[in-house]
């Protein structure tokens, strides 16, 4: 929702309204609803999936998908998504263009339009782009005639791009259209209010109109604005009327007419382009965003239909609101303000930045004064998260971690170009990427590289998983500056779950870290490794039966990594209630690679052997595990993990080299350095360090993988999280026993995850037996006993524990 005043920010308000009230979002393909770099594939242009040139024609081609959902109240391509078992297979369908007729595909879904939709929705939607209309404001004028709805489509301020003589004004004003727009078009004007659909619409010359029903999605969530209309300086808001007896599709009217007149008043016409037909009558009202200094804010909004505190949602959404708002107004990121600019939050990751500044209470009135204050117009208004199907725009992740190499040429070529680039946005986005191809070959270089591209630009999403800030939580994960990075990302991308995943749990958090990870779950609610993280804490809690509804809720998932993860999280679920031998027949099953597996898969694949392996340890099967992990996973040529690009892949194997049989064992080391080059953005800056004291351990060398590790033990986290056991033991037989302690605090709170105990319980009931404690070593003892005395598999510590613990 959007308003401009001639001299003061405006402000955009929804009509009164019973809260809670909500607008349907419309329903669309489950897996197909969003891509991180191209668009959202059910709205995508032919020419974006063949990889050509991109005009301003995808808009218009965008336009008539929207249209036709928000008119039926499914996309258009709906049918073809559910069908297919992948992007790719969808793309080759939509890459042909619409073949069925408008009209016919909607009476299929029950939904009657009028004769008219055909031939626009065929000129929308052609797969040549020439072939389309050629602006916004044609394409619009040519939908009202088609839906019977004349004069109702767009704002008083859509012919402002025609001739005007400045003494003119528009009242009773009748224009007529031809070229792009139907013969006979008419358009009435009659002052600054007027009625739009079937809802009222209160605004003033110059509004961008965002009609009842109109719907703002933001990545991997639904954002709903229901009932909204726009609101000029001193005029009442009206509430609009509900819908009577007409048709479907003309409900459905208001929304998209509204929708394109807000497209259509941002767009820029070229300065050379002739009028579409004769000049309409002018206006003396002009948009304050056509200013080349204008700027629109976008303060935080008022979020509903989450866990309180809701403001992230509402910063999400804003932030989402502002970077589309910027590309439409020439691409400069001085024309928005984002709520951690309105928040004067630092731009950059510093010691003690803000934990969660939009829960405040006053986070969203302070951004709305701040927009008042600093811009020419700003955006306001409800965000609200709806549990339906089509409410979220799932992020496919599915085809995102394909095999690469990462070439020292190219990374330097990046490098080159970064230092030439005079935009800001072209060099934080040179810098990210430059970034994620050193991460393994130069770490530290990776490391400056990556807070450069943050510095340069905080406001930059461009690159998938090699963006800036996602690339610089990568980076600094494990090291002292990690906790900064991520308040840092919090702030200014909080629309991307992953910066509340990467939320570590710590002692004495308050549940911060679930309640982060139920954050980036609402934003992304398919994706699996998203889901992993989420159960992961689940299961930490105690919440098992919670965790087991994730994972089958996955099992019913299309695509592959979806069903894989739903076998990891079952793996969990079972270990967690101490079904030991269940739980390694199915990871035994789960974790052959097949064939068809690529990127991810491959990834779960692997995690689902080291959650085997951590089972083998307590059975006394680890040799066994780790044996058959390096047979399925580093032998084969191509080994399944080239290219696997994920920071838990090179610790995990090095974990499952160093507990392998001797021959094995040197075997999966000598692979692993081969590997390692081509293991995309899984290097940490302590990734050799750790692997390096892995293979000494294996080699009986205890001295030399205490000198490797000890660097690592300033924030052990992700090393100890792979191999805290063989770790403890290297630190105890050297004698330092204040390194042990650190590293059993880093792993603290595991038991649930194993049916109430862990080696580590079983470790600390040894220590206490043998400094004489022998309280406290009964105490643990009796733990590890209470919890794997019923698994269904021998568990060799309970020996020892029942002789720590003593009689009954």
């Amino acid at each position: 929702m959007l308003v401009e005043q001639p001299r003061a920010p405006a402000r955009v308000a929804a009509t009164p309204r019973a809260r809670g009230a909500r607008a349907p979002a419309p329903r669309g393909g489950a897996g197909l609803e969003s891509t991180g770099a191209a668009g959202t594939p059910v709205y995508m242009a032919p020419e974006q999936f063949r990889g050509g040139m991109l005009t301003p024609a995808a808009d218009i081609h965008a336009l008539g998908m929207i249209a036709f959902t928000l008119l039926v109240g499914s996309a258009y391509w709906q049918d073809e998504a559910a069908r297919g078992q992948d992007p790719i297979a969808f793309a080759l369908a939509a890459s042909s263009g619409p073949v069925e007729p408008a009209t016919a595909r909607a009476a299929r879904r029950g939904a009657a339009l009028p004769p008219g939709m055909d031939a626009w929705f065929a000129r929308a939607t052609a797969a040549d782009p020439a072939a389309r209309f050629a602006s916004a404001v044609a394409a619009v004028g040519a939908l009202a005639v088609a839906l019977g709805e004349p004069g109702a489509a767009l704002s008083p301020d859509e012919d402002r791009f025609a001739p005007q003589a400045p003494d003119e004004g528009r009242e009773g004003e009748t224009g007529t259209r031809s070229a792009d727009g139907p013969a006979g078009w008419t358009r009435t004007d009659g002052g600054s209010e007027g009625t739009q659909g079937e809802g009222t619409v209160s605004g003033a010359p110059g509004a961008a109109v965002v009609a009842p029903g109109a719907a703002v999605v933001a990545p991997g969530a639904a954002v709903v604005a229901p009932g909204a209309a726009v609101v000029a300086p001193g005029a009442a808001p009206v509430a609009p009327r509900r819908p009577g007896g007409r048709a479907r599709w003309q409900i459905g009217a208001a929304a998209v007419l509204g929708a394109s007149a807000l497209a259509a008043s941002l767009l820029t016409a070229s300065p050379g382009a002739p009028p579409e037909a004769a000049p309409l009558r002018a206006t003396t009202t002009r948009s304050l965003l056509d200013a080349a200094d204008a700027v629109l804010a976008c303060p935080v909004l008022d979020a509903a239909g989450v866990d309180a505190p809701p403001g992230w949602l509402g910063a999400a959404a804003a932030a989402t609101v502002c970077e589309r708002a910027r590309i439409l107004l020439g691409g400069s990121t001085a024309r928005t303000l984002v709520p951690a600019e309105l928040l004067s939050l630092p731009r950059q990751p510093v010691d003690r930045f803000p934990l969660d500044p939009y829960a405040a209470p006053e986070a969203r009135a302070r951004s709305v004064e701040a927009a008042r204050r600093r811009a020419a117009a700003y955006v306001d208004g409800e965000v609200a998260r709806e549990a339906s199907p089509g409410a979220f725009a799932a992020r496919a992740r599915i085809e995102q971690l394909a095999h690469r190499v990462d070439d020292p040429a190219l990374a330097a070529e990046l490098v080159r170009r970064f230092e030439q680039e005079p935009s800001s946005w072209g060099r934080s986005t040179l810098a990210a990427t430059a970034s994620c191809l050193l991460q393994p070959l130069d770490p530290g270089r990776a490391a400056e590289l990556s807070l450069l591209s943050v510095q340069i630009e905080p406001k930059n999403p461009t690159g998938e998983f090699c963006a800036p800030w996602v690339q610089l939580a990568a980076v600094t994960r494990g090291t002292a500056s990690a906790e900064s990075a991520l308040r840092a990302m919090q702030a200014w991308a909080p629309w991307d779950g992953y910066a509340w995943l990467l939320e570590e749990p710590s002692p004495g958090d308050g549940g911060r870290a679930l309640a982060f990870a139920r954050r980036a779950h609402a934003l992304s609610p398919l994706d699996a490794y998203v889901a992993d993280v989420l159960a992961s804490r689940l299961l930490a809690g105690g919440a098992r039966s919670e965790a087991r509804g994730i994972a089958l809720a996955l099992a019913a998932g299309r695509y592959p990594s979806q069903r894989v993860e739903s076998e990891l999280l079952l793996v969990r679920v079972e270990a967690s209630e101490a079904r030991f031998g269940a739980a390694l027949a199915r990871a035994r099953r789960a974790m052959t690679p097949s064939a068809e597996d690529a990127g991810w898969v491959r990834v779960q694949r692997l995690d689902i052997a080291w959650r085997a392996l951590e089972l083998g340890l307590i059975v006394g099967r680890a040799g066994e595990i780790a044996d058959l992990a390096v047979e399925r996973f580093l032998d084969p040529e191509p080994p399944p993990l080239d290219g696997a690009h994920h920071i838990d892949v090179p610790l995990r194997v090095a974990a499952l080299c160093a507990r392998a049989t001797a021959a094995a064992s040197r075997r999966c080391f000598a692979r692993l350095r081969a590997l390692r080059p081509r293991l995309a953005g899984g290097i940490l800056p302590g990734t050799d360090a750790f692997t390096d004291g892995a293979e000494r351990y294996a080699r009986a060398d205890l001295a030399g993988a205490a000198r490797a590790w000890r660097p690592l033990l300033r924030d052990p986290g992700p090393f100890a999280a792979v191999m805290a056991d063989a770790m403890a033991a290297v630190f105890e037989r050297v004698g330092e026993a204040e390194l042990v302690e650190r590293l059993e605090k880093a792993v603290a709170g595991g038991e649930s995850h194993l049916g109430g105990a862990s080696l580590a319980t079983a470790r600390a009931a040894r220590r206490a037996a043998r400094r004489g404690d022998a309280g406290e070593a009964r105490a643990l003892a009796k733990q590890v006993i209470e919890a794997w005395a019923i698994a269904d598999e021998p568990v060799p510590a309970l020996d020892e524990m029942r002789r720590i613990a003593g009689p009954r």
